[in-house]
């Protein structure tokens, strides 16, 4: 007692609030961001369920290296290699900005700001705005080889 009567009825207040704030659990169930009406789905986690818990044999674990086939809107060898064939290889072929994925991979900065900037290609219509969109989606998607 002899504590509350040295901290005053300011502190004590502030100590009060304080205390009743800790352990209160504001989240609705189900749902730990506490907002009504947006469930949380719960995210799998690797060799496991969304529990922690481990899958039981000859069940398929979620995978920890690379994704399966179609976990990709966009492909380089699928999409993104016939848009080069098609609109850049007639005048960049054997240039070795794109002749392969790995070249294509690593000159894209350069790539699609010249045809974003109008710069390419040279003397033929524009990129259609749906084909830079599969390009830009391709590097989002990082760079997949397949889709």
């Amino acid at each position: 007692m002899q504590l509350f009567h040295r901290l005053g009825r300011a502190h004590l207040f502030v100590l009060l609030i304080l205390l009743s704030a800790c352990g209160q659990d504001n989240s609705v169930p189900g749902n730990p961001t506490g907002v009504p009406g947006q469930p949380v789905v719960p995210t799998p986690t690797p060799n496991g369920d969304a529990n922690g818990t481990t899958p039981a044999p000859g069940t398929n674990p979620v995978p920890t290296s690379s994704p399966t086939p179609g976990a990709y809107a966009v492909g380089y060898n699928e999409d993104v290699a016939p848009v080069f064939q098609s609109q850049c290889q007639s005048c960049h072929g054997g240039s070795g900005l794109m002749d392969t994925y790995s070249e294509s991979k690593s000159n894209f900065s350069n790539l699609i700001s010249r045809i974003n900037s109008g710069n390419m290609p040279k003397g033929r219509p524009a990129l259609s705005q749906a084909t830079k969109n599969l390009l830009n989606t391709w590097a989002t998607e990082g760079f997949p080889q397949t889709r």
